[in-house]
């Protein structure tokens, strides 16, 4: 309990907000990994059976699968962009208090090198918040892409 009221503490206030969109952002990724996932089930079986019917049944909703994996992806790179600008926000703000505390005391004291270590620490925070989904779009779409393509082709022959 100490770590997070510690890491609450050297954040400063932005550090709510960053927890909270992380919390989002990896909601966000496992949700459209798992749903990619139980979409690539019934490939794998119509590859093990080659029966055309079953193909018919198993794939009719997947197109809209798709189309709601690419929309949950463009809000998976808009919570990306919003942690990496609270990141930024927050070293701003720390800046912003160190150059008070320098004004304050007239000398580079530890109280400046603390609010510049919190406000590095706010932009850690942010991109650390913003990773899972920069890489997990571009797979996601591969992904997307993948099944697209093979459902077009099954569909062709």
């Amino acid at each position: 309990m100490s770590f997070l009221k510690n890491i609450l503490h050297e954040g400063g206030p932005v550090i709510l907000f960053l927890v909270f969109v992380s919390c989002l952002v990896w909601y966000w990724v496992l949700t459209i990994h798992f749903a990619l996932r139980k979409s690539e089930v019934p490939i794998n079986l119509f590859l093990k059976k080659r029966d055309s019917s079953f193909f018919q049944s198993q794939f009719s909703g997947l197109t809209d699968l798709i189309k709601l994996v690419r929309i949950e992806t463009l809000f998976l790179k808009s919570l990306a962009q919003i942690s990496l600008f609270l990141g930024l926000l927050g070293t701003v703000i720390g800046i912003l208090n160190s150059m008070g505390s320098l004004n304050i005391t007239g000398t580079l004291s530890d109280l400046f090198s603390r609010e510049i270590a919190r406000a590095l620490f706010t932009t850690g925070a942010g991109i650390c918040a913003a990773l899972p989904a920069v890489f997990a779009i571009p797979v996601f779409n591969r992904r997307c892409d993948k099944i697209t393509l093979f459902y077009k082709t099954l569909k062709e022959v």
